[in-house]
């Protein structure tokens, strides 16, 4: 299941083999003198907060810092330095937003509810917890959670991998299991189209999605013998890939300011397995966020100033 050829999956999957040298290049398009996932560490090179709070008594002043901040926002000199450092029902969501301890105590929580089993229920009880969506009232600007009533923690960023949806990262990890390599990656890239033919679509080719199928794919190959046979634990696994691929806190990822609380139509798209870090990640993320109307602009956030991230 596991001697798969990288460039013949991402082939498979749609994507591109003109790797070029740079570190993330090789990994997420594939190495171009071939290889396989079952020698992972030849073949494939890795370089290895906060709340949001307060309020305003004077609603008219409430107002006139929204708009300075949407205007600030939205300006050309935000573009390299904004006030953070510098978004689907899939794109990275405020409330929802993790450093990487936040990430492991999903992971935990999920495992001493399933103490006892074998690893693969396991396997699809980490699948079915990160798939909770945080929802907001548009009307209060109070959130209110979808599936099973809990909040889940499930976006975290990168440096060499951009944004992951562990939602997307399980589902991976689950799909690699059952099909392998080649259908788990050609899968994803289908319910991706699939959802883009859907009316009033929100969520396909969000930027973070292809990235976080290829990482649960990769952390299946590297890493399921291993589980299997109770040689790592599940969160001992995905604390060494998010060394790998260099995790850091939300607040330092470069589009962070811009992570809306409502999914609208207005979202960065990625078509590829090849993440979208740094400053394309500001600019693509800027440009989705002023696109808004100026009321969902105004309601994004509010809902940011009134609920953690």
């Amino acid at each position: 299941m596991c001697n798969q050829n990288l460039e013949e999956v991402v082939l498979i999957a749609g994507g591109s083999t003109d790797a070029g040298i740079s570190v993330t290049n090789i990994y997420f398009n594939g190495p171009s003198g071939g290889g396989d996932f079952n020698d992972a560490e030849e073949t494939i090179s890795w370089i290895a907060g906060g709340e949001s709070g307060g309020g305003f008594e004077d609603e008219e002043k409430e107002d006139d810092w929204i708009r300075d901040h949407i205007e600030e926002l939205c300006s050309d000199t935000n573009s390299t330095n904004n006030s953070s450092q510098n978004f689907s029902i899939e794109e990275p969501r405020w409330g929802q937003l993790a450093n990487k301890e936040e990430i492991l105590d999903e992971i935990a929580k999920v495992i001493e509810k399933t103490n006892g089993l074998a690893p693969v229920p396991q396997m699809m009880a980490l699948k079915k917890h990160f798939g909770a969506n945080l929802r907001f009232n548009p009307r209060t600007n109070t959130p209110f959670i979808e599936e099973d009533n809990i909040d889940v923690n499930r976006y975290v960023y990168t440096t060499e991998g951009g944004w992951l949806d562990f939602n997307h990262v399980f589902a991976a990890f689950n799909l690699t299991y059952d099909v392998g390599v080649h259908y788990a990656l050609l899968g994803g890239k289908v319910m991706e189209e699939i959802q883009a033919m859907r009316e009033n679509n929100h969520s396909a080719y969000a930027y973070e999605d292809l990235t976080s199928n290829y990482v649960g794919t990769y952390m299946f190959t590297k890493y399921w013998d291993d589980i299997s046979d109770g040689n790592i634990t599940y969160e001992k696994m995905v604390s060494e890939i998010l060394d790998e691929l260099g995790v850091v806190d939300p607040e330092d990822a470069p589009n962070f300011d811009y992570i809306p609380a409502y999914m609208d139509s207005n979202y960065p798209k990625n078509y590829s397995f090849k993440p979208i870090t740094g400053n394309d990640l500001l600019e693509a993320a800027k440009k989705a966020f002023c696109n808004k109307d100026e009321k969902d602009k105004i309601k994004n956030i509010k809902a940011r100033e009134n609920y953690k991230r």
